[in-house]
């Protein structure tokens, strides 16, 4: 978790990067969190 924090303060300055990585993370996140979503 650091180093995603470290990660996302690198890319900080461009706001538009920041908010795709945000989105990234977080569907990541969702298909870590909800292995179902792959169980047709």
């Amino acid at each position: 978790m650091e180093s995603l924090v470290l990660t996302l303060a690198s890319i900080g300055s461009d706001s538009r990067q920041l908010l795709s990585v945000f989105v990234f993370t977080s569907l990541l996140a969702l298909s870590l969190f909800h292995p179902d979503y792959y169980s047709y």
